[in-house]
Order: C-alpha cells, then structure tokens, then sequence
C-alpha cells in the first residue's frame, strides 16, 4: 500500500520527521516544500539525510501562535 501523509501532523500520533522521510525517500521526491509554525534546528538530525536528497527544498516559517483562551477552555485546531 502506499504511503499517504496525513493532512495534519501534530506529533501526536504521527511524527512529522517519520513523514518528511518516508515522503522523501520512499516516494522518491526531489522537491518539497513546508510550511511549520516552529522548525527546531535539532530536527535536522531527524530529517537531515533525506533533505539532502532534495534538489528544492522551500520552508515557511511561522511563530508561536496567539490565540487567546477563555479559562481552561481547548481548541480543537483542526477544526480552527
């Protein structure tokens, strides 16, 4: 079967690292592009062989949300 990345990674139940590689190296990706709200530069020792496969790589990065929450209250950011 092949691999199909999730369209919301949150470490939770996927690791983003496990995607990125598995999308590089087992699709054979030459280019890719990423869009993460925080991007820790140790992450590199995860990822790093298979973003050297790449000929483009593009990443956007963001910064820590600011969302305001009302008590204890959570947000689902999925549906956010």
């Amino acid at each position: 079967m092949p691999f199909i990345p999730p369209d919301y990674i949150d470490n939770s139940k996927v690791s983003l690292s496990n995607v990125i590689n598995r999308l590089v190296t087992d699709l054979e990706q030459t280019e890719a592009a990423f869009a993460t709200g925080y991007f820790e530069p140790a992450v590199w020792r995860f990822v790093g062989s298979a973003l050297q496969q790449l000929t483009n790589l593009r990443l956007l990065l963001g910064r820590q949300a600011e969302i305001e929450q009302a008590g204890n209250d959570l947000i689902d950011l999925r549906q956010y």
